[in-house]
């Protein structure tokens, strides 16, 4: 072992170098830990972009909207689930589904709306609606067509409005839980 490896050195020279080699070790582990986080991270903003780009959103909204929905008790999948169900209805009622039209209505928003906003401009219009109705039961019923499963739990996140979301978002950019455009970019890009 030791002994012999550091045989007539003194025994305090041979547990320094003893507690040197031990940190070389620790620091390859910290560095291949390291290296691990920057791939998640980068794995994950790639994901972010292309989950915003889908839905014709930027990168740092589609992050600012999940922060507020996980902060108003939604989990960030029943979000991206919800958001996408509000996209493909958005559709349906641009098309004319009558069913699509009217499930709209209930918030306020037109085809006019659907045709002229981006989907975020429309969820944002939904919170809204949704926080007019002073009846949770009316709510729920209003939602449950767009939102599924999830429905309660967007709504009582969107109940805040678009005003509460706007201040849930600023939260999520000053507490770092929005990564930047830039950063995104560069990680879709494996920079």
């Amino acid at each position: 072992g030791l002994s012999r490896a550091f045989g007539g050195l003194s025994l305090p020279v041979a547990g320094a170098i003893a507690a040197v080699a031990g940190l070389v070790v620790g620091m390859k582990k910290a560095r291949e830990a390291l290296t691990d986080l920057a791939k998640e991270t980068i794995q994950a903003g790639d994901e972010i972009v292309k989950e915003a780009r889908a839905l014709g959103i930027s990168a740092e909204s589609f992050q600012e909207l999940t922060y507020a929905m996980e902060r108003g008790g939604a989990s960030a999948e029943g979000f991206r689930k919800s958001i996408r169900r509000v996209a493909e209805m958005s559709d349906e009622a641009v098309s004319g589904s009558k069913t699509a039209i009217e499930n709209f209505k209930k918030f306020g928003i037109s085809v006019d709306d659907l045709k002229n906003k981006n989907i975020e401009e429309v969820f944002l219009q939904m919170a809204d609606g949704i926080a007019a109705m002073e009846d949770p039961a009316a709510q729920m019923r209003a939602s449950s067509q767009l939102f599924g499963r999830e429905g309660y739990r967007i709504v009582q996140a969107l109940a805040v409005g678009s005003d509460g979301l706007a201040a849930l978002r600023k939260e999520a950019r000053e507490t770092g839980n929005v990564l930047s455009e830039d950063y995104l970019n560069a990680a879709e890009h494996g920079a």
